[in-house]
């Protein structure tokens, strides 16, 4: 989706709960968030207020297997009577072998409702995408990424990351065509 239009907004207010249900490790989680703001949309004055959950967690080890999932929850309420409720999520695997990182992901979102500004429309998206990371030298990594629209059953989405790693900080460049 491109938006082609003029859209002044004011700046949209996002809080958020600390996270809360998580281990130790900072592998799971759970949080509430609020957002509102002002829009400007070709002339027309419009106000948005949502609120929702979040969740996201992980188990296992990459030298294992290692299951990773997010989820939110969103419900939107605009001036104009209208309202939307938007269900995100993704499951996916993680794994390394020799060296190489390995990840399979699938994406849904679902959306009940409908929203009175264009740009803050969204579609129904159901993908998965497949990445794969090798090593150049010890420092340097590059990755390929592929996404597949399950929907639509076309290639959507090719990205490429090189890596610098130096354990204490990360250089990424990364292009998706």
């Amino acid at each position: 989706f491109t938006y082609e239009g003029v859209l002044w907004r004011d700046p949209e207010v996002t809080v958020t709960s600390p996270w809360w249900g998580g281990d130790p490790s900072g592998k799971k989680g759970y949080r509430l968030l609020g957002t509102w703001g002002r829009y400007e949309e070709e002339g027309q004055p419009f106000e948005r207020k949502g609120l929702g959950f979040e969740f996201t967690g992980e188990a296992g080890s990459r030298e294992t297997l290692q299951p990773f999932w997010w989820g939110r929850a969103s419900r939107f309420d605009y001036d104009t009577g209208e309202d939307r409720t938007v269900l995100e999520g993704s499951l996916g695997l993680r794994w390394e072998r020799s060296g190489w990182g390995f990840e399979s992901r699938f994406e849904k979102r679902w959306v009940d409702g409908s929203t009175p500004m264009s740009w803050d429309e969204l579609e129904e998206i159901e993908e998965a995408y497949q990445t794969v990371e090798w090593p150049i030298t010890e420092r340097w990594r590059l990755a390929v990424r592929a996404g597949y629209d399950l929907l639509r059953e076309n290639f959507h989405e090719m990205a490429y990351r090189l890596a610098y790693d130096r354990e204490c900080y990360r250089f990424e460049v990364f292009y998706v065509n």
